[in-house]
């Protein structure tokens, strides 16, 4: 029972560091990356398809990303969708490609990514503190319905408090390292 409670935190925990792994890379720094289009889903082919399987997405350079749309009958669709994303680029079609243009990263952009990716960050530190919340109060009903002893408790308390803040101090880590990212350029 205690080791269950353990894993499935665990869990919850690496699933929250990937989420917040791929929030914050969607925070452009120095280069526009592909990943800003990773939840770009097209209405095509009398379904929902996601961007990644109708067209081929790559970085061109630090500001530009093309699209090479497969189908070039679902070009429409596609840069209705990119234009209903509010994407802050320019957009050029030439074929069956479409090019977005950002524009460079200044030193005011940056600052604002920071303050995106700290706000990130904090709500995710939040939601391992009440995931940790919700175990402990999992742990005192078994401790008060006698399924497990007061030892028990006590050790596995001590247990997610340092997986806690095991899992606070990767985001810190994380988020440290991004805003290097952001800094150097």
């Amino acid at each position: 029972m205690i080791n269950s409670l353990k894993v499935e935190f665990e869990k919850d925990m690496k699933q929250i560091i990937c989420s917040f792994i791929k929030q914050i890379n969607k925070v452009r720094s120095e280069r526009v990356h592909p990943s800003i289009l990773e939840d770009v889903s097209i209405f095509c082919y009398g379904s929902v398809m996601p961007l990644n399987r109708i067209a081929s997405i790559s970085s061109l350079n630090n500001t530009t990303l093309s699209v090479t749309v497969f189908d070039h009958s679902l070009i429409r669709s596609v840069r209705e969708e990119f234009l209903k994303l509010k994407l802050d680029c320019e957009m050029f079609l030439s074929g069956n490609i479409i090019k977005l243009i950002f524009p460079a990263v200044t030193e005011e952009r940056r600052r604002n990514s920071i303050k995106i990716i700290r706000k990130i960050a904090e709500n995710e530190k939040i939601l391992i503190r009440n995931i940790r919340k919700d175990v402990k109060n999992k742990i005192k009903s078994l401790n008060k319905s006698k399924e497990i002893n007061e030892d028990d408790s006590k050790f596995i308390r001590c247990e997610i408090q340092h997986l806690t803040d095991k899992f606070i101090k990767e985001i810190d880590k994380i988020l440290k390292e991004k805003e290097d990212k952001l800094l150097l350029f």
